[in-house]
């Protein structure tokens, strides 16, 4: 023997709603076989139909009953002879056969069919009986598969024989002497079971079973090798940008300017302050109430400071934050909390203290991310506010971490277009335990159950779990079955409640699993579910309007919040509780974070948190007032204190905002709108700009027009004369600030949407702007007069430029170089710090 059985079946059409029952449900039939059947060996069709409404009646109408037990009987009374009417059918068979390819685990498969056919209720097998299972599953998976493997009964006998290790002549195959003396225990029948090459692919036959046609293959994890080929992992890399911009600066670099490497400069920049939040992160809470946030490359860490709040800084990544989670302890060390990062070739995972903010241990990782855009950020240091736009598109890293309940693994997932890869670690030892890759797209949640020995995750096409019996043995893969419920579900986020496993889904609804088996919907919300948070306060769950809803362990609804007006509801990313204050921290895909409680009617945007209500765009700073202007996708202008890092003043403009600018002089702001990509309205009256009065911004001077796509940037002249707005259509609009803020020119000449650009003064009118210098996103550098005529980059050798904004030029070649070469980045923006410094942002 030990071969192996079979290939995935196809079943019988009429068998399929009952395939991946779960445990109860397969418990209940047994006892509704015990109470119907008159023999307990065999069942009418009578009896049949009873035990399915017992049994089924939740989840199949009455109607339905009928209908699936006449199909049902009809396909295990298949083997009736010609002519003969019989009208009952083996409920052995069935049983078995129901067990075989239900949902459950193959541990508790085993144990019930153990229990099934020990007759004497003694806790031993005896050959007859081992017999007698063997044939009653080969015979039952016949009648409901169409392809199956012919085992004769020769050779099934055979396989019950060989977990007696007995090779006897055939009269005494079935002696009576011979049952009693040889018996499997409980144990020794798991032992063969499970080490019989043809009972475990047998079993795995009927593991797992796809419905509806879906691919197996398709869908099935992949595990992963830690050793794996680099090479064969390896994606194709993106082609860096062009550099047209190299060849036009060579005219433009003085004859004096040293070549030679150097230092970076040693002026330094002291991070004060830090606004805003990377969105699709976790805020966590720690044990004393603090609050911890991924802002870049940083995780902030908020601590009470008397009366207020301050910013303590955990730095020890090179590249966008990702993820975070926390295991909390009691030590003088603090809580463990992980991050991840994204977007560079040395993604790690950190794990530090949360009170000393010292890390403990780092790991690399071998994720993949999607791609996506992130807001920008603004950083408060000495006397300056510096920008940096973050873009990433297919990157390494790690898109979610989750903390096992001993707090001793840790579970990474990296999710992108193609597939999902995670891994568990043993952290402490900076070890891979496990890794598997799961085809599919888009895979939103993973998280740890109710022990260390199993996880799962969840998602747009499927819900997957891993478990294991005992710790030292691998993790083994099973999709979640929902055939129980015949719509298509889209899970968002799984949780574990007191021992029970739920996921929310894009319908509204929360879901409840037994084992790997979908079994019942617990509550149906209005909108979709967002963010599932277990604590020991009970379940949080939030929906797509920005309400939370608090069920309790009994999944009963307890509460409802509305920590965000109707006005300004985003989708809801992370939640937290914190047991200690009772206090809930809420984090929405504005970058916002609130502070909120279950008994007050109030609700509190904490001080240290009033970041921009969405996705910061552009900011413009009034130098003799301290203070910053910002605008965001939600459409709101925002006047900043610097110094206070509290809002002053916020309007309304009703659209998406996209950039700004403050001309000093005249106290007077542009704005610059968002525009559909999609949209193909030719409208020329459609508003393009405004232009605000500086110390009252709801006082809208004038209305502009110009393009009809999304303005990317604009400033003034320093003499105030003029406005230039850059486009996503490749030009610069440049208006007189005169009456009515006439255009007066149109640069054509680019041939990507404008990055940046800078007003200059010729050396004969040094206080008059009369050129403007442009780059745009695919690295060209051109030159014109401020009445849009193009100039040679030779003749702009002697001009002096007002700002400093322009990254393609002579003094970032070698930026650019070391940013290419040693961090494998880009530069995205820059400032001038002093005469002989710049700061530069990059990709990272």
């Amino acid at each position: 023997m030990g071969q192996t059985i079979g290939k995935e079946p196809s079943f019988f059409p009429s068998f399929s709603p009952f395939t991946n029952l779960p445990k109860s449900i397969i418990v209940g039939l047994r006892c509704a076989v015990s109470e119907v059947s008159e023999s307990g060996y065999t069942l009418t069709q009578t009896e049949l139909e009873q035990i399915l409404q017992l049994s089924l009646h939740e989840y199949f109408s009455d109607e339905n009953v009928r209908e699936y037990s006449n199909a049902l009987f009809s396909l295990f009374n298949a083997d009736a002879l010609p002519g003969c009417d019989s009208d009952e059918i083996d409920s052995f068979e069935l049983l078995g056969t129901l067990c075989l390819t239900s949902g459950m685990p193959l541990e508790e498969k085993a144990q019930f069919l153990f229990d099934l056919f020990d007759l004497n209720e003694k806790g031993e097998l005896n050959i007859n009986e081992v017999t007698l299972a063997f044939r009653s599953l080969v015979s039952g998976t016949r009648k409901i598969a169409i392809d199956t493997t012919m085992l004769t009964d020769e050779d099934t006998d055979q396989i019950a024989l060989e977990a007696f290790d007995l090779i006897m002549p055939e009269s005494l195959k079935y002696s009576l002497a011979m049952a009693d003396d040889q018996k499997l225990t409980r144990q020794k029948f798991f032992d063969y079971v499970f080490n019989c090459p043809e009972a475990v692919s047998f079993m795995n036959c009927y593991d797992d079973i796809t419905i509806g046609g879906a691919n197996k293959a398709s869908t099935k994890a992949a595990p992963l090798l830690s050793t794996a080929n680099k090479e064969d992992e390896q994606e194709t890399k993106e082609q860096p940008l062009s550099e047209p911009w190299r060849d036009q600066q060579r005219f433009l670099r003085p004859e004096i300017a040293d070549e030679r490497p150097s230092p970076p400069p040693m002026d330094g920049l002291r991070l004060e302050h830090v606004c805003g939040r990377n969105r699709g992160t976790e805020a966590v809470y720690t044990s004393n109430g603090d609050v911890l946030f991924a802002a870049g490359s940083l995780v902030i860490k908020i601590v009470a400071d008397g009366n207020g709040y301050k910013q303590e800084l955990f730095n020890e990544h090179s590249n966008r934050v990702s993820s975070l989670a926390i295991f909390h302890v009691i030590d003088e060390m603090g809580d463990m909390v992980a991050s991840s990062d994204t977007g560079g070739d040395d993604c790690k995972v950190c794990v530090w203290a949360s009170c000393t903010l010292s890390s403990q241990v780092t790991f690399s990782t071998r994720h993949k991310v999607s791609s996506h855009i992130i807001a920008n950020q603004f950083f408060f240091t000495d006397f300056r506010a510096y920008n940096i736009y973050f873009v990433h598109w297919f990157q390494n890293g790690v898109s979610t971490l989750s903390f096992s309940p001993s707090g001793e693994l840790l579970l990474t997932m990296g999710n992108n277009e193609m597939n999902s890869t995670i891994g568990v670690y043993k952290w402490r030892e900076r070890r891979l335990l496990f890794t598997a890759k799961i085809p599919g797209m888009g895979f939103y949640d993973c998280s740890f159950l109710s022990s260390d020995n199993s996880f799962g995750i969840c998602g747009k096409d499927l819900v997957h779990f891993w478990t294991k019996s005992e710790s030292h043995e691998p993790y083994r893969h099973c999709r979640g079955s929902t055939n129980l419920f015949p719509s298509q579900l889209q899970m968002t986020s799984i949780a574990c409640v007191d021992g029970a496993v739920v996921t929310g889904s894009t319908s509204g609804a929360l879901w409840l699993w037994e084992g790997r088996v979908l079994v019942k919907r617990v509550e149906v919300f209005r909108f979709p579910i967002t963010k599932l948070f277990a604590s020991s306060a009970g379940l949080f769950v939030s929906t797509q309007d920005g309400t939370i809803h608090l069920l309790s362990k009994e999944l009963a609804l307890q509460h409802r919040l509305d920590p965000f007006s109707r006005s300004d509801s985003h989708d809801i990313e992370t939640l937290c509780w914190d047991t200690n204050r009772e206090k809930l921290l809420v984090g929405d895909s504005s970058n916002c974070l609130r502070e909120t409680d279950l008994n007050s009617a109030s609700k509190f945007v904490m001080g240290c948190h009033s970041t921009c209500h969405s996705a910061l765009t552009d900011f413009t700073v009034d130098t003799l007032n301290d203070k910053i202007i910002t605008v965001g996708e939600d459409g709101f202008v925002r006047l900043w204190d610097k110094d206070a890092r509290v809002i002053l003043q916020q309007h309304n403009l009703e659209r998406g905002l996209s950039c700004i600018a403050y001309n000093q002089g005249a106290d007077q702001v542009a704005v610059g709108f968002c525009k559909s990509d999609n949209c193909c309205s030719s409208d020329k009256t459609d508003v393009a700009f405004v232009i605000l009065c500086g110390n009252d911004l709801t006082n809208i001077i004038h209305h502009g027009h110009n393009s009809q796509k999304t303005l990317t940037v604009c400033k003034f002249s320093n003499d105030g004369k003029f406005v230039a707005f850059g486009a996503k259509d490749c030009g610069i609009y440049i208006h007189s600030t005169d009456k009515d803020f006439p255009l007066v020119a149109k640069a054509r000449g680019h041939s990507a949407p404008i990055l940046t650009f800078d007003f200059g003064c010729a050396d004969d009118s040094p206080d008059s702007a009369s050129f403007i210098r442009s780059n745009s996103i695919n690295g060209e550098a051109l030159y014109w007069s401020t009445h849009a005529k193009k100039q040679t980059p030779l003749s702009q050798r002697h001009t002096r430029w007002e700002s400093q904004s322009c990254i393609y030029g002579w003094y970032l070649e070698g930026a650019h170089d070391l940013c290419a070469e040693e961090k494998n980045t880009c530069i995205t923006s820059c400032c001038p710090l002093s005469d002989r410094s710049i700061v530069v942002g990059d990709s990272s």
